[in-house]
């Protein structure tokens, strides 16, 4: 019925869309989550070896400090999903280009692997 939309969605420029990934890998900047996840294990620490009344204060920081943690993790989460999501396109534009090929032996093989699986 609406054909043309699967094949616009469906299509894989494998050049653009390793550009993509390699440029989503340059840009990767973990530095300010391991800041404050050692941040969190400081505050942990902390927690141990603290008295009563300072213990309100720490909780509220290691919550706080957990929600900006989750909060960049789960852009990173996303990020690298949809880039995994290109590779296992790139990788079915080459099992069809592969079977176009009659390079059959190669394209089973290749299926066999879980990376290689749409």
């Amino acid at each position: 019925m609406f054909s043309w939309k699967k094949k616009e969605v469906d299509s894989v420029n494998v050049r653009e869309d390793l550009d993509a990934v390699i440029s989503f890998l340059k840009e990767l900047n973990v530095s300010d989550l391991i800041k404050k996840i050692e941040l969190m294990r400081n505050l942990a620490r902390e927690e141990e070896i603290i008295h009563s009344p300072l213990k309100k204060d720490n909780l509220i920081k290691q919550i706080t400090t957990l929600d900006q943690i989750f909060l960049a993790y789960g852009s990173l989460e996303n990020d690298v999903d949809i880039n995994g999501v290109r590779l296992r396109k790139i990788a079915s534009e080459l099992l069809r280009k592969a079977k176009e090929e009659q390079l059959s032996e190669l394209v089973q093989e290749r299926k066999k692997k879980m990376d290689w699986r749409s």
